[in-house]
């Protein structure tokens, strides 16, 4: 389960983010973007928070008072986080392309 999540994390979500920019990019440009990042951070909060939540109602384990406080408080930031060198790597393929 973990695995999953991990590959979904720093692979998955951030490459299929990518493809879509590069496949459709009206969806990213304008008054879109901000809406995009909502959405992005929204995701990521509620995989955080999922991730926690699902194992403590199957009885695998007790949330302890720091993880439900950083899931709750900084959840939105992980998807970010884990994002970045998919997305510099992107970048990086956009403007070798371009040139």
């Amino acid at each position: 389960m973990i695995l999953l999540v991990y590959a979904l994390y720093f692979l998955v979500i951030p490459i299929a983010v990518c493809v879509l920019d590069y496949k459709c990019k009206r969806v990213f440009s304008g008054y879109w973007k901000p809406l995009w990042g909502l959405g992005y951070s929204l995701l990521s909060w509620g995989l955080v928070l999922a991730c926690i939540w699902i194992p403590y109602r199957l009885g695998v384990y007790s949330i302890r008072g720091p993880e439900i406080a950083f899931a709750m408080c900084i959840g939105w930031a992980y998807l970010w986080v884990s994002s970045v060198p998919v997305f510099l790597a992107y970048g990086a393929f956009r403007w070798l392309k371009s040139r």
